[in-house]
């Protein structure tokens, strides 16, 4: 009888464990990131929050409230429609685990949370009597927010009567997550009539500015806790400057009709103290004049720069513009960096960047009093780990940019992120060439330092800098090689300058 008890007991738990299925969990902020397809790749990375902020029990059935998810303040909605979030208003959950959505034309959506693998419904019937099918598909278990989940799969099948037809939604499914709600889903408020992307008016007004934001039929998918959490502001030196490193941004201005590239390199290291470095940092800048749609102009004579350097900084830097998608909640006015309090709408993208790395960029439209065909758009770009990558600043049409600045290539480690621009192959090659082939010895030494360089390029001055950067020698010459003393200077580190007219090196000597 005791075994049998026992038997019963744990049956009852293990069903009402089962039954803990959910799309929403109260006060679990769920962040989002849209996966739009390649043709509407503008969308891709477009954040999207779930923040259900009250429950009602009424007589077994629990009301859950949306918190309208994305707002400029407190008082305006800019990521909704009227007050509606892009999961609607509220959800009805039965105590059978059925839960109901409902979309804008008030239809109701069902979704069966504990249903079991191989359990098929009707999710919708839509006004011209098109019935969306739902089927557990797989149920499995993943890692969410550093922790072991179960998981269930819903997919959505069209039917006109008992025939298959073709829907857009037939490829999206609905992931859930035991603990977490939804792990993936499509906005729900426009399902099932939206089959292309929209523009949706909100009928909203800032003062002169009419506000517009898009209605998707593509799947969102949950951030996991660590990325959201991920400071934006934050350099993290030591893994930007590797020798190795490289990056290239593109300069478009057609206020002065300019074009330019730059492309720095990565070339020495050196650890100072515990807390900074000294970097050789390689920097090639090209510049153009533009002609029509912004592209180079290829009867300028254009120009090349090449410089060497060296920047002693410090390896634990404090972000001023200390922020994390966490903040992007209704309770914050201006969560990031990058917004313009003046503009209409303001929409978040957020993309992962060399995998333990995020870029987080804002765009913000304004539509002018004198025409509602006018508008100004403005985007900044901020890449966790590196610094400000990208500035857009445009008028009418944003292929027609007053300003941009932009990061187009990048290499850190393993990691190459977007398309190197190779505009001057030579030139890289001669300086870089130059620089790995500049030697200095003995080093160390206990005074006496012979510098020598390639054959057939000639030393036009040395400066040598102690470790606090202050110019302590300077020498003018020409020759491929050259030996100094510096025997009267103090043991420790110092930097050596060698100009020449190919370029820049810098090297660290040690006087013992």
């Amino acid at each position: 009888m005791k075994k049998i008890c026992m038997l019963l007991i744990f049956s009852i738990s293990t069903q009402l464990f089962a039954q803990n299925w959910q799309t929403v969990v109260v006060n679990d902020t769920a962040y989002f990131t849209v996966q739009a397809p390649p043709l509407d790749s503008v969308w891709n990375g477009y954040l999207r929050c779930i923040w259900a902020d009250s429950s009602v029990n009424t007589g077994g059935v629990v009301t859950t409230y949306f918190y309208p998810s994305i707002r400029l303040d407190m008082n305006n909605v800019l990521d909704t429609l009227k007050g509606d979030t892009w999961l609607g208003k509220r959800n009805l959950r039965n105590v059978n685990g059925d839960e109901f959505y409902f979309n804008k034309q008030g239809d109701t959506i069902l979704l069966r949370t504990v249903a079991s693998l191989g359990d098929t419904w009707i999710l919708n019937t839509d006004s011209n009597n098109l019935n969306y099918h739902a089927t557990v598909t797989s149920i499995d278990t993943i890692t969410i927010d550093g922790a072991l989940d179960s998981i269930k799969t819903i997919q959505l099948q069209a039917f006109l009567g008992a025939s298959p037809v073709g829907s857009i939604y037939n490829n999206l499914p609905i992931t859930l997550s035991k603990n977490h709600g939804f792990y993936s889903v499509f906005e729900l408020y426009d399902f099932p009539y939206c089959q292309n992307i929209i523009t949706a008016d909100s009928g909203l007004y800032f003062g002169a500015n009419r506000v517009y934001f898009p209605v998707f039929p593509f799947l969102h998918q949950r951030m996991q806790r660590e990325v959201t959490e991920i400071n934006i502001g934050k350099v993290d030196n030591l893994w930007i400057y590797q020798p190795g490193n490289e990056w290239i941004f593109v300069n478009r201005s057609n206020y002065g009709a300019d074009f330019g590239v730059m492309h720095d390199s990565v070339m020495n290291v050196f650890q100072l103290t515990p807390d900074s470095i000294n970097v050789e940092l390689y920097e090639h800048g090209y510049s153009n004049k533009l002609i029509g749609m912004g592209m180079p102009n290829p009867y300028y004579v254009s120009t090349h720069t090449y410089d060497t350097v060296w920047q002693t900084m410090t390896t634990n830097v404090i972000p001023v513009n200390s922020s994390t998608i966490r903040k992007y909640r209704p309770e914050y006015r201006f969560p990031l960096p990058l917004t313009y309090q003046n503009f209409g709408l303001i929409a978040i993208f957020v993309t992962p960047f060399c995998t333990s790395q995020i870029t987080v960029k804002d765009t913000s439209i304004k539509v002018t009093p004198l025409s509602v065909q006018t508008y100004i758009s403005t985007s900044n770009a901020y890449t966790s780990g590196f610094r400000k990558t990208g500035e857009y600043e445009g008028t009418d049409m944003p292929i027609n940019p007053m300003h941009s600045f932009n990061l187009v290539y990048a290499r850190f480690g393993s990691c190459v992120e977007g398309t190197k621009i190779n505009f001057k192959t030579l030139g890289i090659d001669e300086a870089s060439y130059f620089s790995k082939n500049v030697s200095i010895f003995p080093n160390p030494s206990t005074g006496k330092f012979t510098v020598s360089i390639p054959e057939n390029k000639s030393i036009v001055a040395l400066e040598m800098y102690n470790i606090q950067g202050m110019k302590i020698m300077e020498k003018i010459f020409h020759s491929s090689e050259y030996s100094m003393d510096v025997s009267s200077l103090s043991n420790g580190i110092y930097f050596l300058e060698i100009k020449t007219e190919k370029g820049t090196a810098n090297r660290r000597i040690l006087k013992q």
